[in-house]
């Protein structure tokens, strides 16, 4: 669906119902948290059924309906979260780049962590329609991805010290 949204918007420029509803709850949240300066921040952390204001449809917008990462990062964590969030994409993102650097010799190490580089690239690209990390059906899995990710730097790091010391 988000692969739809883009192609239209660049053949027509339009974003269609689903991204204005993105851009209505990205509104929505911001308008609110300007009366907050601690939510801006801090957010509002974990709530449930709150009611985050109506769209110009009338449509009642609660919290567990926001439908973009970015949205639901800043409205539960603030600024903070956000930024801690973009870290720890961006460092995941560097150890996979290292870790592909450093696999040489083990093939199949190496197409896993080009698959899970693949992925992480694109979750940024998914972010825009989804609250992926957030869904237990998917969330586990993108752990459990980065989990194995840093136990593979860190074989490959003692492997690398044993080389060193031998040598």
């Amino acid at each position: 669906m988000v692969y739809l949204q883009f192609i239209d918007f660049l053949n027509y420029g339009e974003i269609g119902e689903s991204g204005r509803n993105r851009f209505e709850q990205l509104n929505i949240i911001v308008e609110r948290s300007l009366d907050n300066p601690m939510m801006i921040l801090l957010g509002n952390g974990p709530t449930k059924g709150l009611e985050l204001g109506k769209t110009s449809d009338g449509i009642i917008y609660y919290s567990e309906h926001l439908e973009s990462s970015i949205t639901y990062i800043y409205f539960r964590y603030g600024l903070i979260g956000i930024i801690l969030f973009t870290l720890l994409f961006l460092s995941i993102l560097r150890i996979s780049l290292i870790v592909c650097r450093n696999l040489k010799s083990r093939l199949k190490l190496k197409v896993f962590n080009l698959s899970f580089l693949t992925w992480i690239i694109s979750i940024p690209f998914g972010s825009i329609g989804g609250v992926f990390f957030e869904q237990p059906r998917s969330s586990f899995f993108f752990y459990l991805l980065i989990g194995i990710i840093l136990c593979i730097k860190s074989k490959i790091k003692s492997l690398n010290h044993t080389n060193v010391k031998n040598s």
